[in-house]
């Protein structure tokens, strides 16, 4: 699934019980929260495609 395609399932997903706005901030801190919670070690670069990965949704959502 891309940051796009998934930005996009957070939001709607939300969206079906509220305004678009308020999805997108609750989408938005979602992300955060996922990202928060992936530890990353030493040249951990699985961890690092993760948050990337993310990011690139938090960018999307933006978008939306």
């Amino acid at each position: 699934m891309t940051p796009k395609e998934k930005a996009l399932e957070l939001v709607i997903r939300i969206q079906e019980e509220i305004s678009i706005i308020l999805a997108r901030k609750i989408a938005l801190i979602c992300v955060d929260e996922v990202i928060n919670s992936i530890e990353v070690g030493y040249e951990d670069f699985k961890s690092l495609a993760k948050i990337n990965y993310y990011q690139q949704v938090k960018e999307e959502i933006n978008k939306l």
